[in-house]
């Protein structure tokens, strides 16, 4: 691995990729199972609904990516092709590998037509190390392309992409004549180079799905979703803008969860805190940290003012927790801060008492138990 910039490393030898998608896919396994059996109620409504899903996404993008990268040693040194790794909170693969897999999404037919099959160039590569007494790493690529656009083919419906389109559920529930409803989301989100989950609960005057689909309202506040989704961006400014522009949507709460970073020894940057737990741990499988958040906003009542002679308008008052520093900066209600680590490392931990991790909720991993300290 050498460092392109301070922000990111590039993975230059197939082993080094190799074991890097095998940490990744290891800890979405994990994931999967923290989120599977943490929660009650509405936590483990949203973790079974949105978050295990997208999660199991996740999983089949980095696969995607790990094919497209599968020999790494690339002829003629293809910039384009090189993998990049964010190092600085984060441990993703960069954006731009999202993005060439939504530019393959486009053009699939025509790409595969163009290319060899996987048996014709599996065959080529032996009679090549047979005759000429080499691996030919030109057609090793190829097949690492050919292979990329099949698995994205096979599953062009399952992949995380850059932005994932909203999916709106009916809750079923009834407050002063008005209808509940919960919309998610998420985003490859550019800056932060991690995946990021939106999740809104709303009141409208609409009585059905189809209804709320169809008016000029969820236009805007797809518009607004599609524009806003970027952690750059205060939720606060986003839910308010919705508010304020959506007549007969009501947001009552709005949560963000930032899925990552995650750290990894000999791959990201990380702080004294992190490097402490990490640093004597040598099995690869265990040589990590996985952190959560969540911003909450929630509304603690409406206000009414006046939009013309004859007509009020109704908004949202959203609370913002300004006793807490760290809620208070991000404009939120609540900040919830989580770490996923396995159990190694949580003994690790044990060992430095003063370590800022212990002031966040811990999901502790053992074999296929879940720990929850």
């Amino acid at each position: 691995m050498t460092d392109h910039n301070r922000e990111c490393s590039e993975l230059l030898s197939n082993e080094d990729t190799k074991t890097y998608f095998n940490v990744i896919n290891g800890v979405f396994d994990k994931l999967i199972k923290v989120f599977e059996q943490s929660g009650d109620g509405e936590s483990d409504f949203i973790n079974n609904l949105v978050i295990c899903p997208y999660l199991a996404s996740l999983k089949k993008t980095m696969m995607a990516i790990h094919m497209r990268h599968y020999f790494n040693a690339q002829p003629n040194n293809r910039n384009n092709d090189r993998l990049y790794i964010s190092i600085v909170d984060s441990g993703f693969p960069l954006e731009k590998e999202i993005r060439y897999i939504e530019s393959g999404l486009s053009s699939l037919d025509e790409k595969l037509n163009a290319m060899s099959t996987v048996e014709e160039l599996k065959s080529q590569i032996l009679n090549t190390a047979i005759s000429d007494r080499k691996i030919d790493k030109s057609l090793q690529y190829e097949l690492s392309q050919r292979l990329f656009y099949e698995y994205i083919k096979e599953n062009r419906e399952d992949l995380f992409l850059s932005f994932n389109n909203p999916t709106l559920v009916d809750l079923g529930v009834k407050e002063n004549e008005k209808h509940s409803y919960m919309v998610y989301w998420s985003t490859y989100d550019p800056v932060k180079n991690h995946p990021t989950v939106y999740v809104m609960y709303f009141y409208s005057s609409f009585s059905n799905v189809a209804e709320v689909l169809s008016s000029p309202d969820y236009k805007k506040m797809s518009d607004i979703i599609n524009n806003n989704s970027l952690t750059s961006i205060l939720l606060l400014n986003m839910v308010t803008n919705i508010d304020k522009n959506c007549e007969f949507i009501q947001p009552k709460k709005i949560s963000r969860y930032h899925l990552g970073p995650i750290y990894k020894n000999g791959i990201t940057q990380h702080n004294d805190s992190i490097n402490d737990i990490l640093d004597e741990c040598n099995k690869p499988e265990n040589n990590w940290v996985f952190c959560l958040s969540e911003e909450c906003i929630l509304s603690k009542g409406e206000k009414t003012e006046k939009k013309s002679l004859f007509l009020d308008s109704t908004y949202q008052i959203f609370d913002v927790d300004s006793q807490d520093t760290a809620a208070n900066q991000s404009r939120v209600t609540s900040l919830n801060q989580m770490i996923v680590v396995p159990y190694e490392i949580y003994q690790r931990l044990g060992e430095f008492p003063l370590n800022p991790l212990h002031r966040s909720k811990k999901f502790v991993v053992k074999d296929d138990e879940v720990l929850y300290l």
